[in-house]
């Protein structure tokens, strides 16, 4: 038994530096647009995507592209692990963790893929952004949408059922209104909106899992002393529970 409450308390351990990865990179994410913009006074925020910030081959560009995208991209990976790890551990809400995994892939996909139509990585690098940008829009729409499913059977995670759904619609819309042609004029404005809550829900969960992460780790650590204590004495040793879920 010993044995598998360390076990128990080194997933915790596994899920919380995990969860992390979900508070970093939507701040880096931000901080790169931040840089970029300010080194482009050139760019308008209201009518210009931020990828428009990694045209070209400039430092900044670099920053955007790398930073912004790549690397979040990856961290973004990494909390969606977290994610299936703790909340979804069965079945098919393993999806909607895979989903938010997925939409680090995109993110990966259109920093290495810039919006420059000038450019060209195997085919045309505008292309490939606009392709890996509808799979970073779909993660943030159906991710949340399928996790709340498990959110809904977890009474540590019940409240955050609609929250989720509500971010997800909000963020269809957004999605929805990019497209509309006379709306471009304020494209810019709504793609931040719409990546500002596919990130504060990013790191909404992420703080919550490394709450819930840290009790965890802290009753399956009273459970390994008191059955070092109690395998030292006569007693009986106590009963685990029949069902340990991880959060």
């Amino acid at each position: 038994m010993g044995r598998l409450l360390e076990n128990l308390a080194g997933r915790q351990r596994a899920v919380g530096l995990l969860a992390s990865c979900g508070i970093i990179g939507p701040a880096l994410f931000g901080i790169s647009v931040g840089i970029a913009n300010f080194y482009r006074p050139d760019h308008d925020p209201i009518s210009q995507l931020v990828s428009d910030l990694g045209r070209g081959s400039t430092t900044y560009a670099s920053l955007m592209n790398i930073g912004g995208f790549i690397i979040s991209g990856i961290l973004t990976i990494l909390f969606g692990f977290a994610i299936f790890l703790a909340v979804a551990p069965k079945g098919w809400r393993r999806t909607g963790a895979l989903l938010v995994s997925l939409g680090g892939v995109g993110m990966i996909g259109a920093g290495i893929f810039s919006n420059d139509p000038s450019s060209r990585v195997l085919f045309n690098s505008a292309v490939g952004h606009q392709i890996f940008t509808i799979v970073v829009m779909g993660g943030a729409v159906f991710g949340p949408i399928l996790l709340a499913g498990a959110f809904q059977r977890n009474p540590q995670w019940r409240g955050y059922r609609t929250f989720s759904l509500t971010v997800a619609l909000v963020i269809a819309f957004f999605v929805s209104v990019m497209f509309i042609d006379y709306l471009r004029v304020w494209q810019g404005a709504v793609e931040r909106a719409f990546a500002g809550l596919m990130f504060l829900w990013m790191q909404a969960m992420a703080i919550r899992l490394t709450v819930l992460s840290l009790r965890a780790r802290a009753r399956a650590q009273v459970l390994e002393r008191a059955a070092e204590t109690t395998f030292a004495s006569p007693k009986p040793a106590p009963a685990m529970p029949r069902r340990f879920r991880l959060l």
